[in-house]
């Protein structure tokens, strides 16, 4: 596959892919980390399979770049649609505003990872986009799946921070961006991954479903329980028992009956 799939064409300018290496959590790194591999897979350049670019703001001051019915993918898009494909945004922006900025549009199944700000968002493309500088972004040849791509940059997790700097403020530059690797099987191994990754994912949100239904009958439980407790309704009653205000008379006739203790004089001070 790789021999037939022509290399990308990138974009010219900006810095040059850094040459350190450092090994990520599951199947990225920073260049080659001489991991070893299953048989059939080998560590490929995201460059070599995939053309990376990024977006751009509209200025913000030009009321005509906006609203316009462009999709523009934002952080807190990338954060409600993480792991999922997003088809509609929170802002949309206009033909014009796309021709006066460095945003372009990019086609459907665009992998979006989020560098700055909230470092790790991950969504894909359902349609024609554009997205703000704040993500790097993927358009994949056929050697490589975009879901299989996303799946991948989000089994990092938190941990795909260390791709970054900044502590308080984490970004990903560009340098160690385009010096990222993938772990990458056969075409058909990608797909088969992808489907029984969909297929747990799955079960793992109906496990969280049902756990969350469970959460709320435990609440309603609690809270009748303690009801009935004090409705005396949790032990069986003795009709031969005395009520409470009867009981509670009679301990104040007995309180009022008992003699009050004596009180001794109060010493002198000593002076």
């Amino acid at each position: 596959m790789l021999n037939r799939v022509p290399v990308p064409k990138q974009g010219r300018g900006g810095r040059e892919a850094t040459d350190k290496v450092l090994a990520g959590k599951a199947g990225l790194a920073i260049n080659d980390p001489g991991v070893e591999l299953p048989q059939g897979w080998a560590w490929v350049p995201l460059l070599r399979i995939a053309k990376q670019e990024t977006g751009h703001t509209p200025s913000r001051s030009q009321p005509g770049y906006w609203d316009g019915g462009v999709p523009w993918i934002g952080i807190r898009d990338a954060g409600a649609h993480h792991g999922r494909i997003i088809d509609t945004t929170m802002q949309t922006i206009s033909k014009e505003g796309l021709a006066n900025s460095s945003a372009r549009l990019l086609p459907a199944g665009t992998v979006c990872l989020s560098r700055t700000a909230s470092v790790g968002y991950v969504t894909m493309m359902g349609r024609s986009m554009a997205t703000s500088q704040d993500f790097a972004t993927w358009t994949c040849t056929e050697a490589l799946e975009p879901e299989y791509l996303m799946y991948a940059l989000m089994a990092e997790g938190d941990d795909i921070r260390k791709f970054g700097m900044g502590s308080t403020h984490t970004t990903i530059y560009f340098p160690e961006i385009r010096a990222l690797h993938i772990a990458l099987p056969p075409i058909e191994e990608q797909r088969e991954i992808v489907k029984r990754l969909k297929a747990g994912l799955a079960r793992a949100d109906r496990l969280e479903a049902e756990a969350t239904r469970a959460r709320a009958l435990l609440d309603r439980l609690e809270a009748a329980i303690l009801a009935k407790a004090f409705r005396g309704e949790l032990v069986p009653q003795d009709p031969n028992d005395e009520p409470a205000s009867v009981l509670l008379d009679r301990i104040r006739a007995e309180r009022a009956a008992a003699p009050k203790p004596k009180r001794g004089r109060a010493r002198k001070a000593v002076g």
